[in-house]
């Protein structure tokens, strides 16, 4: 399926009408990728607070959305345009005497009950990985 193809189809699943260029062209079954966008953040808090102990801050969910800092993958599903999956990750700065390193740090990944077992999980480890390299 083409990004043109999953921005139509999203389109008849979700409320949202979003530019094509916020997808992703990634192929995996019954699942758009996209990038997130503001009115998506109360329905990854409550995906994040279903899937990790950890409870993030709003400074984190707001993080998000700025594309320089944070790289997000959002999986939807193509049939009811339910949030399946969520990988957010960026790329650190360290400085280590005269010498600085740039290192791929994901900050969460993670598939819904329900959603899971299907290789979606390591899919989007594969793809949030292959975005950190790109900015290597």
């Amino acid at each position: 399926m083409s990004t043109e193809e999953k921005h139509d189809q999203d389109k008849r699943t979700s409320k949202k009408l979003l530019p094509p260029e916020l997808y992703f062209d990634f192929k995996f079954p019954e699942t758009i990728f996209r990038r997130v966008v503001k009115e998506d953040i109360p329905e990854i808090r409550s995906l994040h607070d279903v899937l990790f102990p950890v409870k993030y801050s709003d400074s984190f969910f707001n993080s998000l959305l700025i594309r320089e800092e944070m790289h997000t993958i959002l999986a939807f599903s193509a049939e009811d345009g339910v949030l399946t999956g969520v990988s957010t990750a960026r790329i650190e700065e360290k400085s280590d005497s005269c010498y600085a390193i740039r290192e791929g740090y994901i900050s969460t990944l993670g598939v819904k009950p329900g959603y899971r077992r299907n290789g979606l999980g390591k899919f989007l480890l594969e793809k949030t990985v292959e975005l950190l390299e790109k900015e290597q």
